[in-house]
């Protein structure tokens, strides 16, 4: 990947060391007017959430947000600003990349917790000369990797992003209900408490996929404000946990030690969820398409399959 960079920027132009610096300027071949290239700052975060409205508001799933749900959603996905960037024409933001920065199976991380471009600039490969541009710094820093998910069915997105090397790694799938089916389990003598904290959880015994990043339990403690944490007991085991936010509807993680599943915990905990929410409207994102199992459960208790995304990877 060394040489990526003169894919883009071909001769006359100098040969630069771009390890060395934060920001550039360059041409594109549709477009003669100058456009910076340059790290993000908190200060630019006002600009970057009209920006996002207007780069995803013809996008396949509805991302309408105030300054502040934007802003709890970057602080969920460990959003730096130092490693993230933005193209700029005329003092204007007109595309992003915002990485959220941590470890990803052991190794460090950037994580894409947002790629957009306004519609007039798009077609001018700023996606690609951001990555460009932000491969440098990552590397510079020793991150090992990238991580991203993008839309199945955004063809024009998932073809750039194989272009810069991202390779898919999994397909996840999100899941929806207005109305759950939950078929109340009277028989056993469930107690629900609050989780205090997950280090006593064995996942061994009750995860059968890796969450994705936006699930992590770094995610769910940077969210741990406005996320609830609940363990299921049954003769003073646990044998079943929740993490979920209040106001949404969202569940994080929701899982049954293996050795009691069948009996009605991933019932009672959703039944436990709609009486501490009250919410019409519930959703969990991101369950690995190879696990049959979770899914299962979900269609059972009325969630439905609304849009899947493939986990991407590229080393650097």
């Amino acid at each position: 990947m060394d040489n990526f960079w003169w894919i883009i920027l071909k001769p006359p132009l100098k040969k630069i060391n771009f390890f060395k610096i934060e920001s550039f300027n360059l041409l594109t071949n549709t477009d003669t007017t100058n456009q910076e290239l340059r790290l993000l700052s908190e200060s630019d975060f006002p600009d970057l959430h009209q920006t996002f409205l207007d780069a995803f508001a013809d996008y396949f799933v509805n991302v309408i947000s105030t300054q502040q749900e934007f802003w709890d959603r970057l602080n969920r996905m460990g959003v730096d600003f130092g490693i993230s960037a933005g193209a700029f024409h005329e003092n204007k933001l007109v595309g992003f990349i915002i990485n959220g920065k941590g470890f990803y199976n052991e190794k460090l991380t950037a994580y894409n917790a947002g790629t957009g471009v306004i519609p007039e600039f798009r077609g001018k490969k700023l996606t690609e000369k951001l990555y460009h541009f932000l491969f440098a710094k990552l590397k510079l820093e020793n991150f090992n990797q990238c991580l991203l998910e993008v839309i199945t069915k955004n063809q024009p997105a998932l073809n750039v992003y194989q272009n810069l090397g991202f390779k898919i790694t999994r397909t996840l799938h999100a899941f929806s209900s207005e109305k759950l089916k939950i078929i109340k389990v009277s028989n056993l003598n469930f107690k629900i408490e609050k989780l205090p904290s997950f280090e006593k959880i064995d996942f061994s015994f009750f995860n059968d996929f890796t969450p994705s990043w936006p699930n992590t339990l770094d995610a769910i403690h940077r969210n741990k404000a406005r996320e609830k944490s609940v363990e299921l007991w049954l003769d003073n085991k646990i044998i079943g946990f929740l993490s979920f936010s209040p106001a949404s509807g969202r569940i994080s993680q929701i899982s049954v030690h293996r050795s009691y599943r069948g009996l009605g915990v991933g019932s009672a905990l959703l039944m436990y969820l709609t009486e501490q929410t009250g919410q019409e409207y519930y959703s969990i994102l991101n369950i690995d398409e190879r696990c049959t199992g979770m899914q299962k459960f979900l269609l059972n208790s009325g969630f439905r399959n609304v849009i899947s995304q493939y986990e991407m990877l590229v080393e650097i």
